[in-house]
């Protein structure tokens, strides 16, 4: 019997996993360290798993498809063994190791770390064990990371408006004499501006100047950046960086922040509330085509519009999104909530039926694998073979249980229903916020429709609306 456990054990895989964060990066280190553990095995009982150029910092598993693989094969009974050089290489954040872990044990999977430095502590069975080590490996992922930031702080690869000159393995950072006049020109004007208008003037000009309001972000930046000062900043210190030719003196650019910051936050504001506004874009009634939302972020909204082939058409974002409150306000105080209830009990009595029957065919697939196990040769028993018929039944037990899940959830649904409605219907929608409206908007307007002086919407839930004869609403200017 014995005998039968092991062969078991051998026919499972072993998976040794690399990891580098940038193609600069060799993964021939990774390679050597785990030598000695390959020898062990047959080639045919390895599997070797790459992530080139994957930082764990910046990418999450999902995104990592050598780790991805790592795991499917864990999960579906593949492997007993995973080759790691250490921590850091699966991963850097507390609760994406913290579930690497849950993995491991849950499946007895042996982890071995193949690092040659024998103070590094092996991998534990204990949760708490290793929690702390999922901490520890996080804070050296933000360490990383925060040196790396600083590095390109003081030593970028590149920055607009230098050219960057290497001599006795030093760095030095020359004012690019085409940009010279341009960059002195905007911290000068800058540290004169006294209002928001000719704070927007100035970007506005200086944008247009370097070839668009695409530079817009750009200029914002180099107004905030004090290395165009040949300074860095800690904590509200500055340092002197000697190796930067300086566009504009610290004492001035510290004018400047005081100055622009207040402004330079506004915008910022201004843009993001515009993006969290844009939730259903409206169309062209000349082309037909999705309308373009531009941001203003000299403003508090901004614009639809389209220019297709065709006259200009559009619409202040403000104005459209008034229009979807109003829209929205209007079918919720109009739904027929028992004809909506009767509908939507009906679908669920269909979708109960139809995973009613997966769960009969399910059921009937698991009674034939469990009789398949039963009716093995006793010599079977710890063969692949008998292996994939019970993954095969774990995978089946997994579906009736989603499918269970399913039916005791449409029969929920089938209770909450009326009171939802109910809810709804009954002045629910006068307390709702004008995000709140906008959010719900989407779920209620299949489209909306600009052309000159007028926006019409196509309703989703016409069909239950009381005395409506069409689902196509027409609006000549909305309550702001």
């Amino acid at each position: 019997m014995m005998k039968h456990r092991k062969n078991a054990s051998v026919d499972k895989k072993k998976i040794f996993y690399r990891r580098v964060s940038s193609h600069g990066q060799s993964i021939e280190m990774q390679i050597n360290a785990e030598e000695k553990y390959r020898k062990q095995y047959n080639e045919n009982d390895i599997i070797e798993i790459n992530d080139v150029a994957v930082s764990a910092n910046k990418v999450k598993i999902p995104g990592r498809t050598g780790l991805v693989e790592v795991m499917d094969n864990i999960k579906r009974g593949y492997v007993d063994a995973l080759y790691v050089y250490d921590r850091s290489r699966l991963a850097r954040n507390f609760y994406e190791y913290f579930e690497l872990i849950d993995l491991f044990l849950s499946n007895n999977i042996k982890v071995v770390f193949t690092t040659t430095d024998f103070s590094y502590p092996p991998f534990s069975n204990n949760y708490l064990t290793e929690g702390f080590n999922a901490i520890a490996i996080e804070e050296e992922g933000k360490g990383i990371a925060r040196r790396i930031r600083d590095k390109n702080k003081r030593l970028p690869v590149k920055k607009f408006g230098y050219k960057v000159e290497k001599g006795n393995s030093k760095k030095s950072y020359v004012i690019d004499d085409q940009y010279r006049f341009i960059l002195c020109e905007l911290f000068d004007e800058a540290a004169k501006i006294e209002t928001l208008e000719e704070f927007f003037t100035l970007i506005m000009n200086f944008s247009r100047r370097l070839g668009g309001a695409s530079n817009i972000p750009k200029l914002v930046r180099i107004l905030s950046d004090c290395f165009y000062a040949a300074s860095e900043e800690t904590n509200g210190h500055y340092s002197n960086l000697a190796y930067v030719e300086p566009v504009v003196s610290l004492e001035t650019f510290k004018l400047v922040q005081m100055k622009t910051k207040g402004y330079i936050n506004r915008m910022e504001r201004n843009v993001e509330s515009q993006r969290n506004t844009d939730v259903l874009s409206p169309y062209c009634v000349q082309c037909g085509k999705q309308m373009k939302y531009k941001v203003n972020p000299y403003a508090e909204t901004g614009t639809y519009s389209c220019s297709n082939k065709h006259k200009k058409i559009e619409v202040s974002g403000e104005e459209y999104n008034a229009c979807i409150c109003q829209v929205t306000k209007h079918v919720l105080s109009r739904l027929e909530a028992r004809e909506i209830e009767k509908q939507t009990i009906t679908y669920l009595n269909q979708l109960i039926k139809r995973f009613e029957n997966q769960r009969f065919q399910t059921r009937a697939a698991i009674q034939q694998k469990e009789l398949d196990v039963a009716t093995l040769h006793f010599k079977d028993i710890h063969s692949q073979k008998c292996e994939a018929i019970l993954t095969q039944l774990k995978d089946l037990k997994k579906d009736h249980n989603i499918l269970n899940q399913q039916i005791v959830l449409c029969e929920e649904n089938k209770i909450q229903i009326g009171y939802l409605l109910e809810s709804i219907t009954h002045e629910y929608y006068k307390s709702l916020s004008k995000q709140e409206f906008l959010t719900l908007g989407p779920l209620i307007i299949k489209k909306g429709v600009v052309q000159e002086g007028k926006i019409e919407f196509e309703i989703l839930f016409n069909r239950y609306l009381k005395q409506e004869g069409h689902g196509i609403l027409k609006l000549e200017g909305c309550d702001k």
